[in-house]
């Protein structure tokens, strides 16, 4: 259940309006100190690099 609050929290900060709902639901049930957990791990989670978010490159450099 935390990674879906933590997943459900990342998405209503992007703005999906129905994240929020549920995140809630889910937080209802939890113990203080997994709500605790979960908000943690949201506020320092980061995006590993991927492949498909790599830049281009520019046109004509010869490659």
């Amino acid at each position: 259940m935390m990674q879906a609050v933590v997943y459900l929290e990342l998405a209503a900060r992007a703005g999906e309006a129905a994240a929020d709902t549920a995140k809630n639901v889910i937080l209802q049930q939890m113990s203080a100190s997994s709500r605790d957990r979960a908000m943690f791990l949201a506020n320092n989670w980061r995006a590993f690099p991927s492949s498909h978010c790599r830049p281009k490159p520019a046109a004509g450099n010869g490659i």
